[in-house]
């Protein structure tokens, strides 16, 4: 088991990041691995994650695949299945905030 923390948050430059991004992509095909990968950057991680944890407020939210989280949520990108699932409120709150209204 690997547990990474933010691993791609380390002052990684493009192909660093790249770098690191292939190598978890190998790790996590490996039937005697399993990669725990923490980030507050979700697109990051959809090429590498078999299933993806949505977490707030140390809660788990949702639990599943890519494709599933995308289907409860009714978004394409995970950053959008993010926001709906960890904080559905948050967009309506941007934008009614500059709808001149309070959140």
């Amino acid at each position: 088991m690997l547990l990474l923390d933010e691993p791609f948050s380390g002052g990684l430059d493009p192909s660093g990041i790249l770098a690191m991004r292939r190598v978890l992509q190998h790790l996590a095909k490996r039937d005697d691995m399993t990669v725990v990968i923490a980030t507050p950057v979700p697109e990051l991680v959809e090429e590498v994650a078999d299933r993806i944890a949505i977490l707030r407020d140390a809660q788990v939210q949702a639990h599943d695949t890519l494709e599933n989280l995308r289907k409860l949520a009714g978004a394409e990108r995970l950053d959008e299945v993010y926001q709906k699932l960890a904080n559905p409120r948050g967009i309506a709150n941007i934008d009614q905030y500059f709808a001149g209204g309070k959140p």
